[in-house]
Order: C-alpha cells, then structure tokens, then sequence
C-alpha cells in the first residue's frame, strides 16, 4: 500500500514537471525574435523633417560593434571592438537629406542629425553623428521599401530615451560646389 501510494505521488510530481516544463516552452516560442534576443519595444514617433515615418516595428538591441583603422603610410593598422544600443526600425519611407556647405574640417562627411522631443515637444538634446554608425538596408528592386535602419546610440545618454517621446533624423549631405 505505502510503494502504491508513493508511486502515486511521483506519477503526480511528474505531471507537474511535465506541465511546468510545457508552460515554460510555450511562453519561449509565443516571444518574437527580438524579445529573445534581448531587444526591447520601443514606441517613440519616428520622423525625417516633416514626414512621420510610420515605423511599423521599433526596438533597442544590445549590438557588438567592431571598427578597424590602417595607415599604409606607416604600413600600421588597428581595430578595437564595443558594445552600444542599436536603435532598429522598419519603415516605407527613407530619411530625408539636407544639403550643408562643404568647407575642409566641417561638414565634410555625410553625419545623421538626431533630434529628440519630449511629450511636450520641446527639444530635449540634438546630436550629429557620422553616418557610417546607421545601417540601411532594402531591397533595391523594390520601389517604396521596406527600409531596415539601425542606428548606434553610442555616446547618447540611455536616461534621456526614458525622457522621449519623438525622434527627428534627418541625414546631413556635404553639398560639394
């Protein structure tokens, strides 16, 4: 009787196992990608100048990121590597340029402009940043997007994010006459 009733409790601690273990994997596989991964939603309104860009996906991802250097003067090259929030969303719309005037020690490389607003709409920081830290991607046989951005928050305070609600980008082109 004692072996029955203790075959009993095992069979019930097995189903219990059993059931946490389904729970658990079922909340794993209703999580997408990005929440996998690490990335967390975000919902700021996205523009470029006066176009809302309409972002139908938005997250901040953890990235590594490598960058390299040489100098074939002196034959010497280096490379270090870091760790900074990416800031990646998917809209139909490409950023909007500006034109700046090219002068040598300004203005000279292509940068992106970031401009942050909070509730209120009132500028709460702006920043430029070389634009060899976004990431665009589309398909070029496909007119009108989709178009993949990620852009290095490197540098950018994380607190002043907790602080906005809308982004303004707008790319910054050396205008060369």
């Amino acid at each position: 009787m004692k072996s029955y009733l203790n075959l009993k409790a095992m069979i019930r601690k097995a189903i219990l196992i059993i059931a946490i273990q389904l729970s658990v994997l079922s909340t794993l596989y209703a999580q997408s990608l990005s929440e996998q991964i690490g990335g967390i939603k975000t919902h700021f309104q996205l523009y470029s100048l006066t176009t809302n860009l309409d972002a139908s996906e938005q997250m901040l991802v953890l990235r590594a990121e490598t960058k390299h250097y040489s100098d074939e003067t002196y034959a010497a090259g280096w490379g270090f590597g870091y760790r900074s929030y990416h800031l990646e969303f998917i809209t139909q719309k490409e950023l909007n340029d500006q034109r700046l005037p090219y002068s040598i020690g300004k203005a000279r490389y292509t940068r992106l402009k970031l401009t942050f607003y909070n509730a209120n709409k009132d500028i709460l920081a702006s920043f430029m940043i070389p634009f060899e830290r976004v990431d665009r991607q589309s398909n070029p046989s496909a007119k009108g997007g989709p178009f993949f951005y990620s852009i290095d928050l490197i540098n950018i305070p994380l607190v002043l994010l907790g602080q906005t609600a809308a982004i303004d980008m707008v790319e910054m082109v050396a205008n060369r006459k």
